[in-house]
């Protein structure tokens, strides 16, 4: 597979990586002109928690409800923690734009990466 479409190398967000204070003062001029809420939190228990999901322990945010969340122990620093919080945004952005939500979303999502290398490609090398 090229690397056409780089992704960060993932650590195990249980270990501490990011510090909660670091990654919202990383994301605080991002978010406030954002029109999508972001929560963060930080670590998968803690989002977990928040949310009710049983989190990938390897996720770093996730996009549910109409809301990003974010998981402030998977990023290795600012950089990495905005880069992550672009890509979720664009998920808020590509499911309004298809005017769906939850499974509809993600299948509408599988139906394009069907339809295009390139999109499956990038997909796929985002959750190795």
């Amino acid at each position: 597979m090229s690397s056409q479409f780089p992704r960060p190398k993932k650590q195990n967000p249980a270990n501490a990586g990011f510090s909660l204070s670091g990654t919202r003062a990383a994301l605080a001029h991002a978010i406030k002109g954002l029109a999508v809420p972001v929560n963060i939190h930080p670590n998968i228990a803690a989002a977990s928690r928040a949310t009710g999901l049983d989190i990938d322990p390897q996720a770093h945010g996730f996009f549910l409800d109409g809301e990003v969340h974010r998981i402030a122990s998977a990023y290795r620093n600012a950089l990495d923690a905005q880069f992550a919080l672009w890509h979720e945004v664009t998920h808020a952005g590509i499911g309004r734009l298809l005017g769906t939500r939850g499974r509809a979303y993600d299948a509408a999502l599988g139906e394009i990466a069907s339809r295009n290398s390139n999109i499956k490609e990038a997909a796929d090398i985002w959750h190795a």
